[in-house]
């Protein structure tokens, strides 16, 4: 959860290897993120999805939001340059 309109990079790689990491978020349906992938591992896991009446905001009524979930698994350790 954040107060904020933006969300924090996702950092899953550094100097020892993960067996998985995982970044899950959920905003509301009528914001509109632009998602990127940098570097030149792939996702294992990519699965965003809609979730109905996942929100109720006074004098508003109900909300969806849009659930991002990405992940990856045995990402090595950085290399020594």
């Amino acid at each position: 959860m954040s107060p904020y309109l933006g969300i924090d990079d996702w950092t899953f790689q550094s100097e020892i290897p993960k067996i998985k990491s995982e970044f899950d978020a959920a905003v509301l349906g009528n914001y509109k993120y632009h998602v990127r992938l940098i570097g030149y591992l792939n996702l294992d896991k990519d699965n965003p999805s809609i979730k109905k009446k996942c929100v109720y905001i006074d004098g508003v009524g109900e909300g969806a939001c849009i659930i991002y979930s990405f992940g990856m698994y045995n990402v090595p350790a950085f290399k020594k340059e």
